[in-house]
């Protein structure tokens, strides 16, 4: 099975030689797709949610976001999230889902008790802050799932994850503003493993979702959401120089991966929504630039951004701050504003 996937992820760098260099890897992911193969390698597809999730967007539990919920949340509240946190640890069903789970590179300054004990209630009290503002009752409707082997965090006897909180966020941050009905189609450029698709899949059942990525996080979210989805026609990766070449494949699919500079096959304006959350920031300039024009190309919508307000990129020794990320004239900023939860975000959503 791993030779199988190793494989896989090999032929998706093969085909990345033919991109151009604005599409291949910058030197930060270089290096976060080599701790990611190996985390693969050591503990398996079946654990990517305590291992490659969190150099994502899964927040193992950071000050400032406790800091926001805390503002936000009753200290009655507060104090019933650090007791089930607690007493979570007492539990026979998370104490055997925690022998089963690997000791991740996150853990290594703590115990691997601790740091759930962190992230359950980081959890618990991201869910209650979503609760006040969920007035569709997303967190009823749309299901997490226990493929990959998620932090084992209960609320009421119901698996509860940080990660379908926050994209219940983002999902609302969209269509508040332009409606549940404005997209058919979405594509999401450094989609993680897949949570926001998992999300929008569920409440659109007949849409289609095109997530574009690099190895090996592109494997990993084709693995969870075909896993996720198996009802759901996929296009799977692999090399074409036309879009002639898939048209009718990928007419039919509902679920599609595409390599960075496969994007460039596709119609123009033939994408309605386009999504970016925390991977713009990790990039060079030059690559910004080139997936703006992308964007502007593709879309016939709306752009949904959500970056870090100041990244250092140590590896390019460069900054990039929010006002680096440009605007064209033909676009209207609907909102630009500092995150919920992730204040050390901004998220823009334009209209094209």
């Amino acid at each position: 099975m791993l030779e199988c996937k190793e494989q896989m992820i090999d032929e998706m760098f093969d085909e990345l030689q033919h991109a151009p260099t604005p599409c291949k890897p910058s030197k930060f992911w270089k290096e976060l797709s080599d701790t990611n193969i190996a985390q693969l390698k050591s503990h398996g597809f079946e654990n990517l949610r305590n291992t490659v999730a969190f150099s994502y967007f899964t927040f193992p539990g950071d000050k400032k976001q406790f800091r926001f919920l805390k503002s936000q949340l009753s200290k009655t509240t507060y104090l019933k999230n650090k007791l089930r946190a607690l007493l979570a640890f007492t539990s026979p069903r998370v104490i055997t889902s925690l022998r089963k789970r690997p000791m991740t590179d996150n853990c290594k300054m703590q115990t691997h008790a601790n740091f759930l004990k962190i992230h359950t209630y980081y959890t618990q009290m991201l869910f209650d802050f979503v609760k006040k503002k969920d007035r569709d009752g997303l967190l009823d409707k749309v299901k997490d799932s226990l493929i990959g082997n998620p932090p084992p965090v209960y609320r009421n006897g119901k698996l509860i994850t940080a990660d379908l909180a926050n994209s219940i966020l983002e999902y609302y941050s969209i269509v508040d503003s332009i409606g549940p009905n404005a997209f058919n189609t979405v594509m999401e450029l450094g989609a993680g493993y897949g949570r926001n698709a998992a999300v929008f899949l569920q409440m659109h059942p007949k849409m289609r979702y095109i997530i574009c990525d690099i190895p090996p996080a592109l494997y990993v979210a084709q693995s969870y959401l075909t896993a996720r989805f198996p009802d759901r026609k996929a296009f799977l990766f692999r090399p074409f120089r036309s879009f002639e070449e898939i048209r009718d494949e990928w007419n039919q699919a509902s679920i599609c991966f595409l390599l960075p500079h496969q994007m460039s096959y596709l119609p123009n304006k033939s994408v309605d929504l386009f999504v970016n959350i925390s991977s713009l920031h990790e990039m060079r300039h030059d690559q910004i630039a080139y997936y703006f024009k992308e964007i502007d190309r593709l879309v016939s919508g709306y752009f949904y951004s959500k970056q870090w307000k100041k990244s250092y990129i140590p590896q390019e020794n460069m900054v990039i701050n929010e006002e680096d990320y440009p605007d064209f004239p033909h676009w209207s900023r609907l909102y630009s504003r500092t995150c919920e939860v992730q204040t050390a975000f901004f998220e823009r959503l334009s209209k094209m």
